[in-house]
Formats: structure tokens, sequence, C-alpha cells
């Protein structure tokens, strides 16, 4: 992994301008690291625990998991689940600043029949584990604000912590 180590968490292979990644796979757990990339988080059988931005979740199949950009993150291995995981750069994420500003997605979605609506979005996507190449920038874009806006208009939006700000 392209870890900095020396007590900094900072995962920089997720912050190239063009990631978008989607992938499924077994969760293994993942050490604490934070990005700048939107990460979310699609529990797709099983369930798991994770600690997001200072709160400890417990998720389970159905469940959505929404990691903002630079929130320190880390998933257990303690239980088993099979996930979706859709990250994607802050070039992505320009629509919806310019719309809302400094707010942010809540970490916790838990309405498991409107998350599969979400889910049903990306479902289909070719995966990837650097950067979709079969996918055009255009089509990147429309799928992450396609996902933002079904979030947004169903689970609404919040504000930065104080601690986000001082690190954007």
């Amino acid at each position: 992994m392209d870890f900095i180590y020396e007590n900094n968490l900072y995962e920089r292979y997720n912050d190239a301008t063009e990631t978008f990644i989607w992938k499924t796979h077994e969760n293994l757990g993942y050490q604490s690291h934070f990005h700048a990339a939107m990460e979310i988080y699609f529990i797709l059988e099983g369930k798991m625990e994770a600690d997001i931005n200072g709160q400890h979740y417990k998720m389970e199949a159905g469940d959505i998991s929404v990691v903002n950009p630079f929130e320190i993150h880390r998933y257990s291995d303690s239980d088993s689940a099979y996930v979706g995981v859709l990250i994607f750069s802050n070039h992505y994420l320009l629509d919806f600043k310019k719309q809302f500003g400094d707010k942010i997605l809540f970490t916790h979605l838990s309405d498991k029949a409107y998350n599969a609506e979400i889910l049903s979005l990306i479902r289909d996507v070719p995966p990837s584990f650097k950067n979709n190449v079969t996918l055009s920038p255009l089509a990147k874009k429309a799928y992450v604000n396609l996902i933002l806006d079904k979030i947004v208009s169903h689970y609404g939006l919040t504000k930065q912590s104080v601690y986000e700000k001082q690190i954007m």
C-alpha cells in the first residue's frame, strides 16, 4: 500500500485527479487512514463495524456508509461482510460543492429499501481498482452526481465539522 507512515494516516494513491474506483470484495478490515476522495461503502452481505470521523458504527447488509473527504476511517475485520466500494476524487465533487458549499453527507445511511435503489445505479459498472478506464469522464461524473443526488434527496445534508474545515 502507498501509505505515508511516521504517524501520518494519509493515503495518497486514492487522491489522483481522475480517481473513480468501483469494486466489490470481502471485507477484511482496513487500518485507519484518510484521503481527499469521497468513499461510499455498500454493505452487500453480512455485517461489519467501522469507525468514521471519531464515531463507531455497526452496519449490516443494506446499509451504506459515507466517508466524506478527509475523514479518518477504518473498517473492522471482526465480522464477515461482502461490500461494494465506490471511491472518487474531489474532481467529481465540483458540482456538489458548487451547489451545497461546505455541507457534507451523513455517514450512516440505514434505509435498506432506498439504499437498494442507490446501489442499483452503480451495480453494473465494471470493477476497477485504480481508475476506471471503461467509462468516459462524463459518464463517471454522471454516476457520481446521480448517486449524490439520490443520497441528498432522501437523507439530506449536515454541516462540515470544524475539524474537517481546518484540514481542508
